[in-house]
């Protein structure tokens, strides 16, 4: 197997190894939201963002080593991985495995990031409804063409009481 190609597949395995590390990020991240521990977020927060890091530094070594490999093998420059394990039969099933495993964890960190933004938009919702019992949020009285309606809007709200 070729040298770059070799460090090609070291390159895609610590992606997989850092995906999945991001992925119990994630799936810590949705109990740490659903459990209102804002300090333990901000700390999952900082701890994905250095995973980020490392895994585009892994990235640029990848790039380096897929154009290496393409230029050894007689390949252009920004050729796919797939044509450069079709010259390298011994590599293309380890490539095989190892890119449909990423798939899978990029897969499941879309979704589970969707119901972390989901969570996260309901609490929002939930603190806004309390903010506004609390305090007076009175809509705009203008009429559709910009001028004052004259209606007057009673908005109560949790301090409100009879004198």
């Amino acid at each position: 197997m070729n040298k770059d190609v070799t460090q090609l597949l070291k390159c895609l395995n610590t992606h997989k190894h850092l995906y999945g590390i991001l992925l119990e990020k994630c799936e810590e991240k949705r109990r740490v939201i659903i459990a209102n521990d804002i300090n333990k977020l901000e700390e999952l927060l900082a701890e994905e963002q250095d995973l980020i890091k490392r895994i585009e530094a892994v990235e640029g070594l990848r790039i380096k080593y897929s154009q290496e490999a393409a230029a050894r093998l007689g390949l252009k420059k920004d050729a796919s991985h797939d044509e450069i394990m079709a010259r390298d039969k011994e590599a293309a099933a380890a490539f095989g495995n190892v890119s449909t495993e990423i798939k899978a964890l990029l897969t499941r960190l879309k979704d589970l990031n969707g119901v972390n933004n989901a969570l996260i938009q309901k609490r929002l919702i939930y603190i806004e409804d309390i903010k506004s019992s609390f305090f007076d949020d009175r809509g705009s009285n203008y009429g559709s063409d910009g001028k004052d309606s004259g209606v007057k809007i009673q908005n109560l709200n949790l301090f409100d009481r009879m004198v």
